[in-house]
């Protein structure tokens, strides 16, 4: 299992994935769901949340149009 696991939760964990969902993910959804204006994100397994409040950080302060969407 200690193979499979990360065994620690950071805010920020990973740079690459935030990144990616900075750089590209993010801003393509945006595009595709602007009509809905809505955006459902799951983070699995983390342990004490650090991973969905950084990205909900990094959604806030790099994304300000979402304000007004359902996320």
């Amino acid at each position: 299992m200690d193979a499979l696991t990360a065994n620690e939760t950071l805010f920020f964990r990973d740079h690459h994935p935030f990144e990616a969902l900075k750089k590209e993910i993010i801003p393509q959804l945006i595009e595709t769901r602007s009509n809905l204006r809505k955006l459902s994100i799951w983070s699995a397994a983390s342990s004490t949340g650090q991973e969905a409040y950084s990205l909900a950080m990094m959604l806030r302060e790099s994304f300000p149009q979402l304000v007004s969407w359902n996320i």
